[in-house]
C-alpha cells in the first residue's frame, strides 16, 4: 500500500495524528447523490480499497467539489455502508453522520451495518454513532512483495489448494489485524436534527 498509493497512506496518517491541514464543516456542504463513474473516480483517488461496484452513492460537495462520500448497498434486512470516504489532505467534520443521518431518514425500517478494518481504525467514531461491535473476523489478500491481489483473483475448482496455487505463480497470503462488524439496529438509530438533509 506505501509503495503503490502513498499519497492515500500518508493523507490517512495526517488524519489519524490530527495534523490534516485542511479542515472543512459537512454542515456548509451541499448534500448530493453521485453517479457511479463519479463515484470510483473518487473513490480511486481517495480510499485505500478504491472504488467498489453496484453500489448507491451519497456525498457531500463544496463549492461544486466532491469532498466527501458513502457508498451503500440496500438488502431486504439491511443498509451494508461500504465505502466511506473524505478528500484527500482534509478533515470534513461530521461527514460520516451527516450521510448516516440522511441513509437512515430514506430507510428507516432497515438497520445499518458495516466493517472496520482494525490495522487503521477502532471503530470508536462509530460507537460515537451509535453501533455496536457485532463480531471480528481475519482477513487475507495475496502479494508479490510490490503489489496486492484480492483472493478472489486466486479462486480454484474444488479439491485444489488456493495457497499453492497461488505461491506457483508467485503470490503469497499475507493477513491483515482483522476487521470487525458494527450493527446500527432501528430501535437504537440516533437522526441527529441539526441537520437540513433535504436533497435539492
Amino acid at each position: 500500500e506505501i509503495y503503490g498509493k502513498w499519497p492515500i497512506v500518508s493523507s490517512m496518517i495526517d488524519a489519524i495524528l490530527g495534523s490534516s491541514k485542511n479542515r472543512l464543516m459537512a454542515r456548509k456542504c451541499d448534500l448530493v447523490e453521485v453517479d457511479a463513474d463519479r463515484a470510483s473516480d473518487f473513490l480511486a483517488a481517495n480510499h485505500l480499497m478504491g472504488p467498489c461496484y453496484q453500489s448507491r452513492y451519497m456525498g457531500l460537495q463544496l463549492g461544486g467539489n466532491l469532498v466527501s462520500i458513502m457508498a451503500y448497498k440496500l438488502h431486504p434486512d439491511h443498509l451494508e455502508i461500504v465505502r466511506s470516504a473524505s478528500v484527500l489532505n482534509a478533515i470534513v467534520r461530521g461527514s460520516f453522520q451527516r450521510l448516516l443521518t440522511e441513509l437512515r431518514r430514506r430507510h428507516p425500517h432497515l438497520e445499518a451495518r458495516t466493517l472496520v478494518d482494525l490495522r487503521y481504525a477502532d471503530g470508536h467514531g462509530l460507537e460515537k454513532a451509535g453501533f455496536k461491535p457485532d463480531g471480528e473476523y481475519l482477513q487475507y489478500q495475496y502479494t508479490d512483495n510490490k503489489h496486492r491481489k484480492d483472493k478472489r483473483a486466486f479462486r480454484v475448482k474444488a479439491g485444489t489448494d488456493e495457497r499453492q496455487a497461488a505461491a506457483a505463480q508467485g503470490w503469497y497470503r499475507i493477513y491483515d489485524a482483522g476487521r470487525r462488524r458494527y450493527v446500527l439496529p432501528i430501535s437504537e438509530s440516533a437522526i441527529d436534527s441539526r441537520f437540513d438533509t433535504t436533497l435539492p
